[in-house]
Protein backbone atom coordinates (compact mmCIF):
# COMPACT_ATOMS: atom_id res chain seq x y z
CA UNK A 1 0.00 0.00 0.00
CA UNK A 2 1.43 3.33 -1.43
CA UNK A 3 0.12 6.28 1.12
CA UNK A 4 0.30 9.92 -0.29
CA UNK A 5 3.56 11.55 1.67
CA UNK A 6 2.11 15.31 2.12
CA UNK A 7 -0.76 13.88 4.10
CA UNK A 8 -0.37 13.89 8.02
CA UNK A 9 -2.92 11.24 9.33
CA UNK A 10 -3.55 7.65 7.37
CA UNK A 11 -6.70 5.80 8.34
CA UNK A 12 -6.46 1.82 7.97
CA UNK A 13 -8.53 -0.84 8.37
CA UNK A 14 -7.60 -4.33 10.15
CA UNK A 15 -10.43 -5.66 9.48
CA UNK A 16 -13.45 -7.22 11.93
CA UNK A 17 -12.52 -8.45 15.11
CA UNK A 18 -14.62 -10.64 17.46
CA UNK A 19 -13.78 -10.69 20.98
CA UNK A 20 -15.84 -11.05 23.84
CA UNK A 21 -13.09 -9.22 26.18
CA UNK A 22 -10.60 -6.97 25.81
CA UNK A 23 -8.08 -4.70 28.21
CA UNK A 24 -6.42 -2.12 26.19
CA UNK A 25 -3.87 0.41 27.26
CA UNK A 26 -4.15 4.32 25.36
CA UNK A 27 -2.78 7.68 25.84
CA UNK A 28 -5.05 9.75 28.77
CA UNK A 29 -2.37 12.78 27.96
CA UNK A 30 0.99 12.68 26.29
CA UNK A 31 2.61 11.37 29.11
CA UNK A 32 -0.29 9.05 30.73
CA UNK A 33 -1.66 5.81 30.09
CA UNK A 34 -4.85 4.56 30.85
CA UNK A 35 -6.21 1.00 30.91
CA UNK A 36 -9.90 0.30 29.61
CA UNK A 37 -11.55 -2.83 29.48
CA UNK A 38 -14.50 -4.17 27.47
CA UNK A 39 -16.41 -6.52 25.65
CA UNK A 40 -16.45 -5.50 22.30
CA UNK A 41 -14.54 -4.31 19.71
CA UNK A 42 -16.28 -1.11 19.54
CA UNK A 43 -15.02 -0.14 22.71
CA UNK A 44 -11.67 0.17 21.88
CA UNK A 45 -10.93 4.04 22.79
CA UNK A 46 -8.72 6.50 20.29
CA UNK A 47 -4.96 6.78 20.62
CA UNK A 48 -4.97 2.77 22.23
CA UNK A 49 -0.93 1.90 22.43
CA UNK A 50 -1.23 -1.87 23.27
CA UNK A 51 -4.46 -4.07 23.14
CA UNK A 52 -4.90 -7.72 24.65
CA UNK A 53 -8.17 -9.52 23.55
CA UNK A 54 -10.10 -12.23 24.08
CA UNK A 55 -11.06 -14.12 20.80
CA UNK A 56 -14.59 -15.42 19.87
CA UNK A 57 -16.71 -16.22 16.91
CA UNK A 58 -20.34 -16.35 16.68
CA UNK A 59 -21.50 -19.54 17.29
CA UNK A 60 -18.46 -20.83 18.84
CA UNK A 61 -17.85 -21.95 22.06
CA UNK A 62 -15.34 -20.91 24.41
CA UNK A 63 -13.66 -24.31 24.53
CA UNK A 64 -11.52 -23.21 21.57
CA UNK A 65 -10.32 -19.72 23.25
CA UNK A 66 -7.58 -18.09 21.99
CA UNK A 67 -5.86 -14.81 22.56
CA UNK A 68 -4.25 -11.64 20.91
CA UNK A 69 -2.17 -8.60 21.30
CA UNK A 70 -1.74 -5.87 18.92
CA UNK A 71 1.55 -3.27 19.75
CA UNK A 72 1.34 -0.66 17.38
CA UNK A 73 4.59 0.59 15.97
CA UNK A 74 6.56 3.50 16.18
CA UNK A 75 9.96 5.29 14.63
CA UNK A 76 11.97 8.06 14.21
CA UNK A 77 9.59 9.45 11.54
CA UNK A 78 5.78 8.36 12.60
CA UNK A 79 3.84 6.71 15.45
CA UNK A 80 1.10 4.91 14.97
CA UNK A 81 -2.42 3.88 17.45
CA UNK A 82 -5.18 2.03 17.46
CA UNK A 83 -9.30 3.50 17.44
CA UNK A 84 -12.41 1.77 17.21
CA UNK A 85 -14.22 1.47 13.65
CA UNK A 86 -17.33 0.84 12.21
CA UNK A 87 -19.13 -2.50 12.96
CA UNK A 88 -16.22 -3.98 15.05
CA UNK A 89 -13.77 -2.98 13.01
CA UNK A 90 -9.99 -2.18 14.09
Amino acid sequence: MELPKEAGVHSVNLGKLYCNKFVALSLEKQWWMHPSWGNSANDVPAETQLLLMRLSHPGDSTANEAYLIILPLLNDTFRSSLSAGANGAL
